[in-house]
């Protein structure tokens, strides 16, 4: 309806922006790139800041971005977070966040890189990876993200399948 009933959502922080929304445990879940992780009740809020995401919990990894273009999962009773947006040398993260305190890691250090920016292995990847996105589909989980930029005619769409939420992901064979 061009917009004709979007809602929206207030958040008490400079949100950013590549909005994720995921209901986890009765609560409605959102981060933007770089935000800080909000909580509701309802899609539609009102949210309540529970502050930015504890990247040394993550991993100590120096070539771990910031949460850039970030989705949130949920598989069962685990969230995940799915992030990257860059051309560094490892491009497309995640990791198992606490459920008591969805801003950490639920295991220190846990953090693992699903997508290296490796133009051998990958020889679609020229420029920047982003909008990382999974989803599950009889009892297989796929990883899907884009790459160069939406100002190229080259922007494309990449996906790779794997048998649990932390992969290992393997690349569909016309990406």
């Amino acid at each position: 309806d061009f917009g004709g009933t979007w809602h929206h959502v207030p958040v008490q922080e400079e949100a950013g922006y590549a909005p994720a929304v995921a209901k986890f445990r009765g609560k409605y879940y959102l981060c933007t790139s770089g935000g800080p992780l909000s909580v509701a009740d309802s899609p539609t809020g009102p949210f309540r800041t529970l502050g930015r995401f504890d990247l040394a919990s993550f991993s100590s990894d120096p070539q771990m971005p910031q949460t850039l273009d970030p989705a949130l999962f949920v598989d069962g009773d685990r969230l995940y977070l799915y992030w990257g947006c860059c051309a560094k040398p490892k491009s497309v993260w995640d990791v198992e966040l606490d459920p008591a305190d969805p801003r950490r890691a639920l295991a220190p250090g846990s953090a693992v890189c699903l997508v290296e920016f490796d133009r051998e292995k990958y020889p679609w990847l020229v420029n920047l990876i982003e909008g990382a996105w999974v989803f599950k589909r009889d009892g297989m989980y796929y990883l899907t993200y884009v790459t160069y930029g939406t100002e190229d005619s080259r922007y494309c769409w990449c996906a790779m399948k794997g048998a649990g939420p932390l992969g290992p992901f393997v690349p569909q064979k016309r990406n």
